[in-house]
């Protein structure tokens, strides 16, 4: 009994429930405290008759769970193991296989594998939904609890069920691993500044200046503009891509604004530096997989028209999410806000419109009558040409030449 007085106490003391209308006899919603003494009811009613012995600690995770998961798939409680991994993977090194995931309409959505990573050389793409690991349908999961599935040790391997758009459903073995994000790449390919950014952590800013000083230095006036490559980047920290996009726009440029609920929670993120790219011409790709701080960042370059943007229509994730610590060492992850492009658009559930739209050529015709026919893996083909790579450095080109930037 002490402890469901406890645990009553600590439900008002949060203030953390949304109940349904529907609870009240009068119809009218109830107050805080009247959630709090039905629900302390309920769990109550379940520890003294359910089948089996249940802990209440038990109870309020599930309970936790619940009410944020129904909010939006973006929303959710994270157990103190959960919120570790969370704070180790904006380091940039975690255990898995290398996805970022959301729920559609109950069915889990892979929005980007993470380049490099296990699932992406296990033939993974964007927009792929998984249906089953290890043969256990996840149809109406939570979301965590799919996510669980797919953890365990590195070196240990995990089968998931696919479901892909003109494909018959198969299965893909992936090796899960410590995934140790470098998350910028760079190269000079033909005069042009290339930067990959699969991710955006807290090394992302750093690496990008980085890459962006060495390579001009090693150009000279000989550069042709740069491409910052965003394709299946699934996002990261905002302040990443506020800093990102601050080394490539003029001083006073809006990057991002921010709009809540409350009227005092607007926010306006603009550039404090000179461009820092010499006002070379730039080229952004995007696809389905770029998501959420790859958006900003690209919104950013688009609508002050500083670059262009080239590709296909991006993900479409334009909500924020805060994380708040709690004291039994986890987590609420809730959605606060939503962000605005500088033209003032909200991108969620609506994405990013290239300037101009290139799609990537399929890798493999697909014969729909195959029962047995998957696709090819990196390891089992030659590495094809990057068709929206290349028609970008042309794009490039020719915006140096029309000295249209």
């Amino acid at each position: 009994m002490l402890k469901i007085r406890k645990l009553l106490i600590v439900l008002i003391a949060l203030a953390i429930f949304k109940p349904s209308p529907a609870m009240c006899s009068e119809g009218e919603p109830m107050t805080l405290r009247e959630a709090a003494v039905f629900y302390a009811s309920v769990v109550r009613h379940v520890i003294n008759n359910y089948v089996e012995s249940v802990s209440i600690d038990k109870l309020l995770e599930g309970a936790l769970h619940g009410m944020l998961n129904s909010l939006d798939p973006n929303c959710d409680y994270l157990t103190p193991k959960q919120y570790e991994e969370i704070q180790n993977q904006n380091e940039g090194k975690y255990a898995g296989i290398g996805i970022e995931v959301t729920l559609d309409d109950g069915r889990v959505k892979i929005v980007s594998p993470l380049e490099d990573a296990p699932a992406f050389n296990s033939g993974v793409k964007p927009g792929d939904f998984i249906t089953k690991v290890d043969e256990k349908p996840v149809l109406g999961m939570y979301l965590h609890d799919v996510v669980d599935l797919l953890k365990g040790d590195p070196g240990t391997n995990v089968k998931v069920g696919i479901s892909r758009k003109d494909l018959v459903d198969f299965d893909v073995i992936v090796t899960r691993a410590i995934i140790d994000v470098e998350p910028v790449k760079s190269e000079v390919k033909d005069d042009v500044i290339y930067i990959r950014i699969s991710t955006f952590n807290n090394k992302t800013t750093k690496q990008i200046k980085g890459a962006l000083e060495r390579h001009l230095a090693e150009l000279g006036n000989k550069s042709r503009g740069i491409i910052l490559d965003l394709r299946n980047n699934f996002g990261g920290l905002l302040e990443e891509a506020i800093g990102a996009s601050n080394l490539f726009l003029p001083s006073g440029s809006l990057i991002v604004s921010i709009k809540g609920r409350k009227k005092d929670s607007e926010m306006k993120f603009i550039s404090q530096e000179d461009d820092q790219a010499r006002g070379l011409p730039i080229v952004v790709l995007i696809n389905g997989g770029s998501a959420s701080s790859s958006e900003i960042l690209a919104g950013a370059i688009k609508y002050n028209k500083r670059g262009i943007v080239v590709g296909t229509k991006s993900f479409g994730k334009g909500s924020v999410q805060k994380v708040a610590p709690l004291s039994n060492g986890g987590a609420i992850k809730l959605t606060e806000a939503l962000y605005y492009t500088p033209d003032g658009q909200s991108i969620d559930n609506k994405g990013i419109e290239p300037n101009i739209i290139i799609e990537q050529p399929a890798e493999k015709e697909v014969d729909k009558d195959k029962k047995d026919q998957v696709p090819l893996t990196d390891k089992d083909k030659v590495k094809p040409i990057d068709y929206q790579l290349e028609q970008a450095i042309t794009i490039i080109k020719g915006m140096k030449s029309l000295n249209t930037i």
